[in-house]
């Protein structure tokens, strides 16, 4: 299964990494690993795609979910009028993915914030708002409480999990 998540630590023996996921926790090897934007894994945490075909299963390739993520990020970075600009949840993953699949943006997610290297909590749609204004340079009329990384918000920088 390709699964969305981000890297809590690394165990160097056995070169394994625990992956958090919005399922959960999962241990993946470290070969098997590609890197991906913070917002698509968001996006797509508590969506487990299919790697191989057996019956009935969708097969996704390396290739579909670097399509995936291609769709999703021009969705939201792209210059205005170049495709569906947006940075509510349900339009940028229209056509997408399934709408049952599509996670609540309020979701809290575990994650490790890039500018300070510690545990901290945010929402999906945080991630999606910072990505939209911060990387996208797009207006966004909460723009003042982003923070400083796609981790935190002004209000929620100081809410750690253990």
């Amino acid at each position: 299964m390709w699964r969305h998540g981000q890297i809590v630590s690394f165990d160097l023996p056995t070169k394994t990494l625990p992956l958090m996921t919005g399922s959960g926790p999962v241990t993946v090897q470290m070969e098997d690993l590609f890197p991906a934007q913070p917002v698509c894994c968001a996006l797509l945490s508590s969506t487990p795609f299919p790697i191989v075909t057996t019956g009935d299963t969708t097969t996704s390739s390396k290739k579909e979910m670097d399509t995936l993520h291609s769709k999703i990020l021009s969705r939201i970075l792209a210059p205005k009028g170049k495709v569906k600009l947006s940075h509510e949840v349900i339009t940028i993953l229209d056509g997408l993915d399934q709408p049952d699949d599509y996670p609540n943006p309020a979701t809290t997610l575990n994650c490790i914030d890039p500018t300070t290297g510690r545990a901290c909590r945010t929402s999906i749609q945080h991630v999606v708002d910072y990505t939209f204004v911060v990387e996208g340079g797009h207006s966004h009329g909460n723009a003042s409480a982003l923070g400083l990384s796609s981790a935190t918000t002004r209000t929620t920088a100081l809410i750690w999990t253990r």
